[in-house]
């Protein structure tokens, strides 16, 4: 049928990272109000070798139906998957400079997010006028298990998991071939790190402990945009604006 069409995209692109670091440093304390114990200063000499290993998987489908001589009904669906395997194994050099391996300071985890968009939406598009509106179903679920270094060493697994539905929403209106407005809006969503949702306290960096909060959700941000344009050939002089906001 004229105007009909679908389509089907897959890609899974993969990249990895290997990194030896070392760190000699010296940490000094000072005595304040919030407590009467001094820690006495001491130094730190670090060995870290570090493996990355990131994978995405993303699958799209679409497909589209004319609807009178301006107009389409669109379905979308797409997912895409993040996979992340991180080691950092760390060696510590004591006084003698000998190095030992120190676990407490490993950084060992596995993650994976993925987001599914599923959306429906009508297209309406003349020369004057277009509009896109709909609705779209967005799932996603960032989970992971990584070794607990302050629990003797016992993977620990935690997820998250979220949902939403959002308007689909574009609009564009024309006086002439070089004037013109729209206004858009979108949605996504903007997942946790895993070290903020781990369920203990890591101590990988003594200068900076985390405290992970399982019950941490996936944000979601609103994004607004409205565009003018307007282009005067005979002069070659050009008057846009743009305006955007967005919240969490």
């Amino acid at each position: 049928k004229p105007r009909r069409n679908f389509s089907i995209q897959v890609s899974g692109p993969s990249q990895d990272r290997s990194t030896d670091n070392e760190q000699n440093s010296q940490y000094k304390y000072y005595l304040d109000s919030t407590t009467n114990t001094l820690v006495n200063d001491s130094l730190s000499h670090k060995f870290t070798t570090r493996q990355n290993n990131n994978t995405t998987y993303r699958a799209s489908l679409t497909y589209s139906e004319p609807v009178g001589e301006f107009g389409r009904i669109q379905f979308n669906a797409q997912s895409q998957t993040s996979i992340n395997d991180n080691s950092a194994i760390s060696e510590v050099v004591d006084a003698a400079g000998v190095r030992h391996r120190d676990s407490t300071l490993d950084n060992i985890y596995h993650t994976s997010f993925t987001e599914s968009r599923v959306s429906l939406s009508y297209n309406y598009n003349n020369s004057k006028f277009s509009i896109n509106v709909g609705g779209q179903a967005i799932p996603s679920v960032l989970k992971g298990n990584k070794v607990n270094n302050s629990g003797g060493g016992a993977l620990v697994s935690t997820s998250v998991k979220h949902f939403n539905l959002v308007p689909v929403f574009h609009a564009r209106y024309s006086w002439s071939r070089t004037e013109s407005i729209s206004l858009d809006y979108s949605g996504g969503n903007t997942e946790p790190n895993f070290d903020q949702i781990q369920p203990f306290v890591d101590r990988t960096d003594p200068t900076n402990i985390i405290v992970g909060n399982p019950n941490l959700k996936t944000s979601f941000r609103n994004a607004y945009n409205i565009a003018y344009n307007n282009y005067f050939p005979n002069s070659k002089f050009n008057i846009s604006f743009n305006g955007s906001a967005s919240f969490i």
